[in-house]
């Protein structure tokens, strides 16, 4: 399966785009150089001695660095390295900052357009402001053990996810079987969440998906745009719907 890159200003490139609810996004040109900033920062801060990082474990919130090896459903082990990052997190950093800010255009960009396609009425409150959430992700090379994942199938909670990777492995599932999405040169991989599927009163899709590791250590971005944390979505308010799945991952 080809996965569409989306032409903003064309309707149907954008209902074609949503189909399958992944899609490409390039990036322009001025914001090439902060992509690099940013993966050049991250590979090292993961490479630090595992002492420096654990001083930022995570806290209450979630926000923080965490080495996982977590076994989920059917046996699978979860295999990473993240660190949750948002800009009122007390250890500010201006380089995330000025990402979160760049790609909290992007997101509103694409979501007004998705918002003026399929005729959805809300209110501008709901994102206004956004929970912008930053994930910034290491994964270790495969190993001989076949139930070791880098993260398990499951769906993304907000509105939209934004990222940018240096090495395939992510993959969604297209009729019961898990499709390898290709890194495309200077472009984001874009995926809808389940609050938009619930606004969009399920015109859209929040795809399930997964990272399997392969051959190389693996870097990833991951900018979720969700709904402010007080909006109701439907008959849920987005901060209960966060409790509910972080429960889910106990």
């Amino acid at each position: 399966m080809e996965i569409p890159t989306i032409d903003l200003n064309n309707i149907e490139s954008i209902k074609t785009s949503l189909q399958h609810g992944f899609f490409y996004l390039d990036i322009n040109k001025e914001h090439l150089n902060l992509i690099n900033i940013m993966m050049n920062k991250i590979k090292l801060y993961f490479n630090q001695d595992e002492k420096i990082k654990m001083q930022d474990i995570k806290i209450k919130n979630g926000l923080g660095y965490s080495q996982s090896a977590k076994e989920r459903k059917n046996k699978i082990i979860e295999m990473k390295e993240s660190y949750t990052y948002r800009s009122d997190y007390f250890k500010n950093d201006p380089v995330y900052d000025e990402y979160i800010k760049i790609m909290d255009l992007y997101a509103k960009t694409v979501f007004e357009k998705i918002m003026e396609t399929f005729d959805i009425h809300y209110d501008k409150e709901i994102i206004n402001p956004s929970f912008n959430t930053l994930n910034l992700l290491k994964y270790p090379k495969k190993c001989s053990n076949e139930n070791i994942i880098g993260i398990n199938e499951h769906t993304d909670w907000g509105f939209l996810t934004l990222i940018i990777t240096d090495r395939e492995g992510l993959q969604i599932e297209i009729n019961g079987e898990f499709i390898n999405i290709p890194i495309k040169e200077n472009a984001f991989i874009v995926n809808i969440a389940d609050m938009l599927e619930k606004l969009s009163n399920n015109q859209l899709k929040s795809i399930k998906h997964r990272v399997i590791l392969n051959d190389n250590e693996k870097y990833s971005i991951a900018f979720f745009f969700e709904p402010n944390i007080d909006t109701m979505i439907g008959d849920i308010k987005f901060k209960d719907y966060i409790d509910i799945k972080l429960k889910e991952l106990v």
